[in-house]
């Protein structure tokens, strides 16, 4: 260690900065006492608009009760019309009994489809007929 990096020791020990742009330390070494630098921590993107912060404040700001509105009751969804009568009854089923368990469901749908009148069925056959690719099916009288 040279004179000059002990004299700049103590006097940065007395809390006098003076150090020289000639006197400069190795690389890697920091001006007091021949310490390693400490690498500084990556500089942070820049945080986007809709990110939360990492932390919460310590002091967070009063924020208003948010209204919130009555739970809507969600169903399965209704899936597409198919080439089956029965099938397409259990979709508009499905949205008369949204609260039903699906095994209770299918269950009271087949009591209802066969109950159901072969007048009233008609309606779900001929939307069968119209989805149909099958030349079979479409000989059916309804769909004629």
């Amino acid at each position: 260690m040279s004179s000059n990096n002990v004299n700049e020791c103590k006097s940065l020990w007395n809390g006098i900065i003076s150090i020289s742009a000639k006197d400069e330390s190795p690389k890697g070494l920091t001006e007091m006492c021949n310490h390693p630098k400490r690498r500084a921590p990556p500089k942070c993107k820049p945080m986007k608009s809709c990110a939360k912060p990492r932390r919460k404040a310590a002091c967070a700001k009063a924020t208003r009760p948010k209204v919130k509105c009555a739970p809507s009751q969600k169903c399965s969804k209704q899936g597409p019309v198919t080439n089956n009568a029965y099938l397409n009854f259990v979709r508009f089923f499905r949205k008369k009994h949204c609260d039903l368990k699906p095994q209770e469901l299918i269950a009271e749908a087949a009591k209802a489809w066969a109950e159901l009148p072969e007048h009233r069925k008609d309606r779900y056959r001929r939307m069968a007929c119209k989805v149909t690719t099958s030349e079979r099916h479409k000989r059916r009288r309804i769909c004629k």
